[in-house]
């Protein structure tokens, strides 16, 4: 035997109250030129750490030469500072 709930127009199922999914643009993320503060400031911390291996700061350079970040990042981050002392 099968048992047939109705139910009013418009209602919808009880659904157990979870934490909603939290949505990123995967398409903002991807693209090169675009820059999140945390990323600058990763890439900083891996810069500045004094017996790095030079894969590790070369891959984090280049990282950092696809990205455009505007003059406030710069001067908050400090990244400048962290690339003269790799580079020069």
């Amino acid at each position: 035997m099968v048992a047939l709930v109705r139910r009013p127009n418009g209602a919808e199922p009880a659904r157990p109250h979870l934490n909603p999914p939290v949505v990123i643009s995967g398409y903002l993320l991807c693209q090169q030129g675009v820059v999140v503060v945390e990323d600058i400031a990763k890439l900083n911390r891996l810069l500045r750490i004094p017996d790095q291996e030079p894969a590790i700061l070369l891959r984090s350079l280049e990282q950092l030469s696809q990205k455009l970040p505007s003059r406030e990042i710069l001067k908050s981050t400090k990244i400048g500072c962290s690339t003269s002392l790799r580079v020069g």
